[in-house]
């Protein structure tokens, strides 16, 4: 589902992603990355839908099982209005919510804002992820107006990002990371 604009989304599993809108069943995402020069934008009222679905610049929502999300970054801007429904899924940067599913090697540099009424949302709320467990993780932007802490340098992320790959590349599955004109780490082609 993919929503810009006004509107009403009814679905029984709910996710909105720049890449992936929702995963199922052992689903394994990775070298992905959504360099957009415009948004992921779920906007307007949730009236049915998973409680455990997201918004995120790659993958919105994961269902439990699913394996693992790797090796990704996104650079655009990830916006969620959930002011009709506040105990509603999860907003990061990269990945919106995950059901016990596994982050490793994941960047992103776009702007995240979510708006929601009720309950204290921070806990579902994340530059990289709304909500998962992370290894080498980074966050360049802001979340909801409020400036990243990061204090490991675009340079040493790249170090970090492709010892994991030359770790753990058995299957010649991932792909390195260069430096994009000398601001931050993208996946070489």
């Amino acid at each position: 589902i993919f929503g810009d604009g006004e509107g009403d989304y009814d679905c029984p599993f709910a996710g909105v992603g720049g890449i992936v809108g929702y995963a199922i069943e052992n689903t394994k995402i990775f070298n992905c990355y959504n360099s957009s020069s415009g948004w992921v934008k779920l906007q307007g009222k949730v009236v049915a839908g998973n409680p455990h679905g997201g918004v995120g610049g790659v993958l919105g929502g994961a269902l439990s099982g699913t394996g693992a999300v790797s090796n990704c970054f996104n650079c655009c801007e990830v916006i969620a209005d959930f002011t009709d429904r506040p105990n509603y899924g999860a907003v990061g940067g990269v990945l919106g919510q995950r059901d016990a599913v596994y982050v490793y090697n994941l960047l992103n540099t776009g702007a995240v804002t979510c708006k929601v009424k009720g309950e204290d949302f921070n806990n579902r709320l994340g530059g990289v992820a709304g909500d998962a467990i992370q290894v080498n993780c980074y966050h360049y932007s802001t979340v909801n107006g409020v400036a990243s802490t990061e204090t490991t340098s675009p340079q040493e992320v790249l170090k970090i990002f492709n010892q994991w790959v030359d770790e753990n590349n058995n299957e010649n599955q991932y792909k390195h990371w260069k430096m994009n004109g000398g601001e931050y780490p993208v996946l070489e082609d």
